[in-house]
């Protein structure tokens, strides 16, 4: 038996087909181009997992690494990863999985030319700096399952 035979997928790997798939949904939402999801417009997406707000808080936490209220590519992605993996049944660790982080390497996607230094103006209405508000993960409409 060769090593190889022995290696354990990490369970919180991104495979290249889940970034694209999440890449999409982001194309999707970033309805302006700026590269950048609101917290309303990443709740409308995050809120059909069917995850209680506190949990959905908690991804958005440690998805929104630089704590600008928004969502770039990448911290979607995280986010949309663990959404998913937590709604499938996986408990939610209480912080980042290495394998998730940007930094951590083998990303399958890296942001899309993106520089760090890009800051957008925040949407109208909604504070650069403001908190992810956990009534944006709204319980009154039946969540839609996501495939």
């Amino acid at each position: 038996e060769t090593p190889e035979a022995c290696v354990v997928m990490d369970p919180w790997a991104m495979t290249p087909a889940e970034s694209a798939q999440y890449d999409g949904y982001f194309a999707k939402l970033d309805t302006v181009h700026s590269g950048f999801l609101s917290g309303g417009q990443a709740a409308s997406l995050l809120s059909k997992s069917g995850l209680p707000k506190e949990v959905l808080s908690k991804i958005w936490g440690m998805s929104d690494m630089d704590k600008d209220g928004q969502l770039s590519l990448v911290e979607f992605r995280i986010a949309m990863h663990l959404a998913m993996r937590v709604a499938r049944g996986t408990a939610l660790p209480e912080s980042l999985p290495p394998v998730l982080a940007p930094d951590g390497g083998d990303d399958p996607a890296p942001e899309m030319g993106v520089p760090a230094s890009a800051t957008p103006a925040a949407p109208l209405g909604v504070a650069r700096n403001a908190p992810l508000d956990p009534s944006m993960f709204s319980e009154a409409e039946e969540p839609a399952p996501l495939a």
